[in-house]
This record gives structure tokens, sequence and C-alpha cells, in this order.
């Protein structure tokens, strides 16, 4: 199971990598980095047609792929980076990932796919297969996790795709479409003889692990306009106001999964504040960036049942209140909560100012006297232009960072991020905040534990689309600098050794 589970990882960071390549030989990067013995990201860019910040993405996602080595560290603009064998080894099988921008767009259809688009694929998987793509040791796992990866996660979170006695059950599905599938999973290992192999059942089960990764396919299938020509491509909305960069209900439902675990963690948090004398409770709970309202409701059957305040809650109700950006999690999440009262609004992690205003004026609540919970949020705030009196800090971020297009620097994102905390401190010093947060690593430190963390694919996903992923010790010592601390019997990192996760309660 060990090494299904690096492969997984290794998939992950297929589904990135192949794109990234792709785009960057179309704007002729690739050409440009094997052309040069060392080079710098300036002098990837003599003719100023490249948005850097993205540049430095997908540089950040070669080094994590071990394809570029960082040689020399001064001010960003002017890192030295050279290639390696592995880089040149893949330009010359180019061939090999020359389809992706026909597979992207297949995957991004699934749901309302043609005839000719099933045939294409079938013809696909059949060249596929008289092809001797697998004597590249390399790029084997890379391109089988972005041939399986969206196809096992799309059919499953479509319900498409169940096992029963060992075997694969294809549900609502063209019969050429099922042919094409079965060619691939035998093609791959995943079935033998009509059956499952254990590698299948591994692969299959964990289908949702996939889907975090591959709802960014729509970003991964323009990293070449972001590039070049539309570096505000991710913050384009629909005319009902979706985001178009990722498809955010396959978001929700391939991190639910992982959610489950760090749902216990909190729950000891939560009954530990629960359980005290009322008059030290806080009135109720508000999660920013409430999702489907799924982790509010979890926490309501936890306090309910577990708790003093579940037993006295004719004396001290309990606020429930919803926020998020997205009117489809707004709906979502009344429908959740449909059995229990509940308040829901719009609220922006950006800006809890705002939001105080709001929950005052439509509710007659204070922010302040709720407890307040995020998950995987404060990453994905919009980034300002730091104040000058943040600027003053000695903490240090190896992250790739992004605004419409533009670098950011470590210093003024960390700036940036010290500020962010100072706006939340009046409205978590009296009851807390309870956080769940995704992290990055020192790419060294993702380079060389290649199939054993999540970080390549979430540092290039994120990168992209204009989110801010800190190291684990950065990220404390922010709240440090800010003066918010944590609890430390309330602190929780996974996995212990390189976290990428954390899980803490400051007050």
């Amino acid at each position: 199971m060990k090494n299904f589970r690096e492969t997984l990882f290794k998939h992950l960071d297929g589904i990135v990598l192949m794109p990234t390549i792709l785009a960057l030989k179309k704007v002729n990067i690739i050409q440009l980095i094997n052309k040069k013995e060392s080079f710098t990201i300036n002098d990837l860019n003599k003719n100023n047609n490249i948005n850097l910040g993205y540049l430095n993405v997908s540089l950040r996602t070669l080094m994590n792929c071990n394809l570029i080595n960082l040689i020399e560290k001064n001010d960003i603009n002017d890192y030295k980076f050279n290639s390696n064998k592995k880089l040149y080894k893949l330009t010359r099988n180019i061939d090999l990932i020359k389809n992706i921008d026909f597979l992207i767009s297949f995957y991004l259809k699934i749901n309302n796919l043609k005839n000719r688009d099933i045939k294409n694929y079938l013809n696909y998987i059949n060249d596929l297969i008289s092809s001797n793509y697998k004597k590249n040791s390399f790029l084997a796992d890379y391109f089988e996790g972005f041939l399986l990866g969206p196809i096992l996660s799309k059919l499953s979170f479509n319900r498409k795709l169940k096992i029963h006695n060992s075997k694969i059950i294809l549900n609502d599905i063209d019969k050429n479409f099922k042919k094409a599938i079965f060619k691939l999973f035998i093609y791959f290992g995943l079935i033998n003889n009509n059956k499952l192999t254990k590698k299948g059942l591994y692969f299959i089960s964990k289908a949702s692990a996939y889907g975090v990764t591959v709802s960014y396919l729509n970003t991964l299938n323009n990293i070449n306009k972001l590039l070049t020509s539309k570096p505000d491509f991710i913050w384009q909305r629909t005319e009902d106001n979706t985001e178009i960069h990722v498809d955010r209900p396959l978001n929700v439902w391939g991190s639910g999964g992982a959610h489950k675990n760090y749902f216990k963690k909190i729950d000891n948090i939560i009954l530990d504040i629960f359980n005290k004398p009322l008059y030290e409770q806080p009135d109720g709970i508000i999660d920013i960036g409430c999702g489907d309202g799924t982790f509010l409701k979890h926490l309501y059957k936890i306090i309910t049942n577990n708790t003093i305040r579940g037993e006295n809650l004719n004396k001290k109700p309990l606020i429930i209140v919803g926020t998020d950006i997205n009117k489809k999690a707004r709906i979502a999440t009344k429908s959740t909560l449909k059995k229990i009262n509940h308040y829901i609004l719009s609220g922006d992690i950006s800006n809890p100012k705002k939001l105080n205003n709001d929950l005052i004026k439509k509710y007659d609540l204070k922010l302040k006297n709720l407890l307040n919970c995020r998950t995987f949020l404060d990453h994905n705030r919009i980034y300002k232009k730091p104040s000058k009196e943040f600027l003053k800090h000695d903490i240090i971020s190896k992250g790739s960072f992004a605004f419409k297009g533009k670098l950011i620097n470590s210093r003024n994102l960390i700036a940036n991020f010290i500020e962010h905390l100072h706006k939340w401190k009046p409205y978590i010093k009296k009851y807390g905040l309870i956080i769940i947060e995704l992290h990055t690593l020192d790419p060294e430190i993702t380079r060389i534990n290649s199939g054993k963390t999540l970080s390549c694919s979430y540092d290039t996903t994120h990168g992209y689309t204009d989110q801010y992923l800190i190291e684990y010790d950065c990220y404390m010592n922010c709240f440090k600098n800010a003066g918010i601390h944590n609890t430390s019997k309330n602190e929780y990192i996974f996995p212990e050794t390189n976290p990428t996760v954390s899980i803490n309660y400051f007050i």
C-alpha cells in the first residue's frame, strides 16, 4: 500500500506538471531553458511579454519535480537556476504530452460528450497502448496520473463508477466510452481477467483524493494564457457569478474525506469550550467560508449531544452562522442546515470589519461574541499591498506567490498576512479562532520527498490561482508577530514531519 500511496502522490504531481510543461513550450520558455547553462527568471523574459508571477509558479513546479535546480539565491528576480538531464529527457519525449490539450478538453466536458469526442478518445487510448511510453520510467507515474486521475475522480463524483464483488460497474456511460475506459484500466493494471487487481481496488477507492487537483483543470488548461495574455483569468466569473477556474463542487467533494479526519481533532477543542460554565461560553459559532455547511452541521451535533451547552439550550441558545462569498455555497449551506436554526450571509475572509457590520445590521450579532472557525481559507484571501508598518519583520517563506500575474516577494506576502491577522485580532481575542490551514514546504524538501508529499500539486494549483501557501513555521511566526497565540494542547500537524496541514486554536 505504501508504494501505491507514493504512486498516487506522483499521479497528482503529473496532473499539474504535464500542462505546465506544455504551456512553457507554447510560450517558448522550455526552449530557452534548454539553451542556457543557467538562468534567472528575468533571463526568460527578455521581451517583457511574460507574467513573472505565474512564470515563477511554473518554475516552482519544475523545481518540485526535480527538473531544474536552484543554484544561487539573491533577490527573487535574480534566483539562478539550471536544468538537469531529466528536463532534457522529458523535452526529448515531448510528443508524449502533445495531446494534453485534447485530454483536458475531454475531461472538462465529460458530462456532455459527443460521439466524435468518444471516438477520438478511444483512438487516443489505442494509440497509447501501441506506444512505448512506459519505457520512460521518469515520466511513467506522472503520465499515468494525468490519464487516470481525472477519469477516476469525475466518474466517481458523478456516481458512474462503482465496485461490486471485485468488479467495476460503470453506470449510464456510452458503450464506446465504456470500452475505452476498460482498455485504459487494463493497460494500467487496474483490471486483470475482468477483476480488479490490488492496484485497481486501491486507486478506485482513492478516487476522491484526485478531486481537489482535478477541480483546477480549467486553470491548468489556460496556463499559457496566464503566462501571457490573461493574468486575470482566475478572477473571471459567469453571468451568475460562478467561478470558471475551478470546479467548486468537485473541489469540495475531493477534500471531504480528508476533512473528516481533521474534524475529529477539532471535536476535542469544541468539547473543551462548550463544557465550560455557560457564562464563559461564546454565543455561538461562525464558519467563514462555510462551503456546503457540513462542518457547521457536524459542530452543532457535537455540541448539542455532548456538552453542558447542549443540555442548556433553553437557557443559552446556540447561534450558528455560515458565511461564504459563493452564492451556490450559501444555498447549499441553507439546505444542509434546514433543520437547525441558523443565519447565512455573504462574507469575505479579507474584510472582517464589513462582516461584523453586516452581522450587526442584519441579525443584531457581533462577530467578537462568536467562536470563529475556518477551514483552508486564509491562504485564499485577496492580496493587497501591505502597509509599511507591517514590512518590519524577519520571517522568510520560500513559497511562490502571484497576484493577477505580478510576482509577490516573500517580504510583502508575509507582511500582507500579518496585516490580515491584525484585521481579525479584535474579533477573535474574546473567544478565539479554530483554524485548519494548508501549507507549502521548502522546494528542496518537496524535491527529495517525491511521492511522499502533496506539496507539489498544491503549490501549483494554488500558485496559479492567487492563493498563498506558506510553510508551517512561517505561519506560526506570523501569528506570534501579530500577538495572537495558540493553545499548545490544541496544536495538530499532518504529517508530523514536513507538515502540509495544521489545526490550531488561537486566542
